[in-house]
């Protein structure tokens, strides 16, 4: 299996007509994977062909140069264990990394394996043969993400000892995954402490994990990549992993006021200083509301922002099961049946979360139970889908006629249909 690098054609099915889409350049392992297979075919079909020709030989009664041919397979053969021996190596300590084996890595590291080799294996696995007499080398597996170093998977786990090893032998901090991901910005991802603290110890300025860390409210990684040099203002495109967002703005927009006035104080000077703090009042209550902070969000008044997907506080806040940041959003006046960018109400989050105690203070504040989103469904169906019975249970009750006043209007009982 070949990767591409060349173009792309696509057909478009209304004119017929073929337009070449150029492919993104490959990464130098995936060449140097391109060269390994092509050097590997013409190895194979040599030996092959040696095969062959010494049978037809010996039919031939023709001994000696039947010999020939099987000393000159032999020879093949030994250059095809030569240039298998790297890869093999290389997905041994890939998948040696993914099972967290600190032995069995510091062994091959012992024998002279590389740490900054990379997953360039094809990421669907080729069908082996078992009758092939020189099958290819397998992959690391499909847990090993595209183009990820040990180091990466180490991250990835949160395995401190396997990652330590690595960084002692060498291992690139900086290296890039196929998502353009360093080992550093995954344990930040992940939010592994002490997993940040070991490679931040061996990180270089890195724009990306800067405003990763932002967005995600890191303080003591956004306070240390500065100190290592990546510029606070996000100007400097030299650094590795650059980026073209602004890590105070980005830190703003995700509602992240200590790692704004920390940038702030490191040097960070944001195009609109009024501008960027009204947004930072505005996106801090979907971080409150994320976090479930009832006393920070009682304190706002804005609850009209919404985040990337279309919802509001209440919907994140009903989603995470933070009952009583929801609480304090409809005593402050918001809708109880708005709507996000998928036509769900908090209703709907809270549902298809299995949220039981934010269900029931919705239901409590006259929900709609029968309101169905872009889709079709109502929460009803969505917790249902999701087996949440003490859900179903709870909005099977809520639909009970009470007191002999029907809990809920026909219309409804029709929607939520026989499930009832």
């Amino acid at each position: 299996m070949l990767f591409c690098s060349c173009i792309k054609a696509k057909q478009d099915k209304q004119t017929n007509e073929i337009a070449v889409e150029p492919v993104p350049e490959l990464h130098p392992y995936e060449r140097k994977y391109n060269r390994y297979l092509e050097k590997r075919t013409e190895l194979t079909t040599d030996i092959q062909a040696q095969i062959d020709k010494a049978r037809d030989l010996l039919r031939e009664h023709d001994r000696p140069a039947a010999l020939e041919c099987v000393q000159t397979k032999k020879w093949r053969e030994g250059q095809l264990e030569e240039l298998d021996a790297p890869w093999s190596k290389l997905s041994q300590i890939l998948r040696a990394t993914a099972d967290g084996n600190v032995a069995i890595v510091a062994q091959l590291i012992a024998d002279g394996v590389s740490v900054n080799g990379c997953n360039a294996f094809p990421s669907v696995a080729v069908e082996e043969d078992p009758d092939e007499p020189h099958p290819a080398i397998p992959g690391p597996g499909p847990d090993v993400p595209r183009l990820a170093s040990a180091l990466h998977i180490a991250a990835l786990n949160d395995c401190e000892p396997l990652a330590q090893l690595l960084l002692d032998n060498g291992a690139r901090v900086s290296s890039l995954d196929a998502s353009g991901h360093s080992p550093l910005w995954v344990a930040v991802d992940k939010g592994y402490g002490d997993m940040i603290d070991i490679l931040l110890a061996a990180a270089a300025p890195c724009q990306a994990v800067l405003v990763h860390a932002a967005r995600l409210g890191r303080v003591d990684v956004v306070r240390r990549l500065v100190e290592l040099g990546t510029d606070a203002n996000g100007d400097d495109d030299t650094t590795q992993g650059s980026t073209k967002e602004v890590p105070v703005e980005v830190a703003a927009e995700a509602g992240q006021r200590a790692v704004v006035h920390t940038l702030m104080e490191l040097g960070a000077k944001p195009a609109s200083k009024k501008r960027m703090m009204a947004t930072l009042d505005r996106h801090e209550a979907l971080a409150m509301a994320a976090a479930g902070d009832a006393t920070g969000i009682a304190s706002k008044t804005d609850f009209t922002v919404t985040d990337y997907l279309g919802r509001l506080p209440i919907h994140i806040a009903a989603a995470e099961g933070h009952e009583a940041v929801v609480r304090a959003l409809l005593a402050g006046g918001v809708a109880v049946n708005a709507r996000d960018g998928a036509g769900q109400t908090p209703l709907h989050s809270a549902s298809s979360r299995g949220r039981v105690g934010v269900v029931v203070a919705l239901v409590e504040a006259g929900a709609v139970l029968a309101i169905q989103d872009a889709e079709g469904r109502t929460a009803y169906d969505l917790a249902d889908a999701a087996g949440y019975d003490g859900v179903t249970s709870t909005l099977h009750e809520a639909a009970k006629p009470k007191d002999g006043v029907a809990g809920v209007v026909d219309a409804e009982l029709l929607v939520m249909g026989t499930k009832l």
